[in-house]
């Protein structure tokens, strides 16, 4: 595979991102050996000291890249910072992906991305006609932010992207970086506003590629995604979303640990079944909700 994976981590030693990244690469790995395609890890000298502690697998499956951030960031601010920036400190194309991912496939055919495309993105909640003024308070925060000309813009979601190294590209990043620092200074620090601002003031260079590459399964649509999962390559499960408890169960046993063991190893071994256990467990937390409501019915 020629188009390098790239993943961001910010990390401390009490939080679980280190572990969710590390889920994700190990799934990764699982599809790619190490000569198979090359995985860099952007983070800062903080982050590099603490995996270095905990003697992560993320350094030793991934090559790390540390840059110097500007104090004045605190840990959140720092991730976006190093995102909207990707693409200055990456050399050649590459395939963003958050941590909180599992990659359920082989992603060769980014390889075969059409050349025109300088920049590629699934919609976000793989909404077809998704635009900010659709998403639950999203136009309060993009006109605080100081975007006020994005109602009717599509969304694309970060979490995945597929990115060239061209002029394009790059003047996207920078533009982005720009956003970002503008919509942060006005109190939003999140980066998807400053993205669909960017896209907008350039006349729209991202382009959607297949839900397949970002399998949004956080999104209250089950149905949004439903199609997407069977044939899936990267699996998006959101951390601070529910995602049932044998993932959360897997990145806590990673986080005490520092490695995947046996038991969790199993079920990583094929990302889509995690999605399909999830389904059945909201299932039958409907029907004891469901339940229990009809026994209190009953009684009065």
């Amino acid at each position: 595979m020629k188009t390098k994976i790239v993943y961001i981590l910010i990390c401390d030693q009490d939080d679980s991102f280190a572990a969710i990244q590390a889920v994700s690469l190990y799934t990764l790995r699982k599809k790619h050996g190490k000569d198979d395609t090359s995985v860099l890890t952007v983070m800062d000298s903080s982050t590099y000291r603490i995996l270095e502690q905990i003697k992560s697998p993320i350094l030793s499956e991934s090559a790390p890249v540390i840059v110097d951030i500007p104090p004045e960031y605190n840990q959140m601010q720092k991730s976006r910072y190093l995102k909207t920036r990707l693409r200055e400190i990456v050399q050649g194309d590459f395939l963003f992906i958050d941590g909180d991912t599992l990659i359920a496939d082989r992603l060769d055919e980014i390889d075969r991305m059409d050349q025109n495309t300088d920049i590629a993105a699934v919609s976000d909640g793989h909404e077809e006609t998704r635009n900010v003024g659709a998403i639950d308070k999203m136009p309060e925060k993009c006109r605080k932010a100081g975007f006020s000309n994005l109602d009717n813009e599509h969304c694309f979601n970060s979490g995945v992207l597929f990115v060239r190294d061209t002029p394009v590209a790059h003047d996207f990043f920078r533009t982005w970086h720009d956003c970002w620092k503008q919509s942060l200074a006005n109190g939003v620090h999140f980066d998807q506003p400053a993205m669909w601002e960017a896209n907008r003031i350039m006349g729209h260079p991202v382009q959607e590629f297949s839900g397949v590459w970002n399998c949004q399964f956080y999104t209250k649509k089950r149905e949004n995604y439903n199609r997407y999962v069977k044939e899936s390559k990267i699996l998006h499960y959101y951390r601070t979303f529910y995602h049932g408890r044998l993932l959360l169960s897997i990145i806590d046993q990673v986080s005490k640990t520092g490695k995947v063991n046996f038991k969790s190893a199993v079920f990583l071994q094929w990302p889509r079944t995690i999605v399909y256990i999830m389904h059945l467990s909201m299932f039958k937390a409907k029907l004891r909700d469901s339940f229990i409501s009809g026994i209190r019915s009953h009684r009065k």
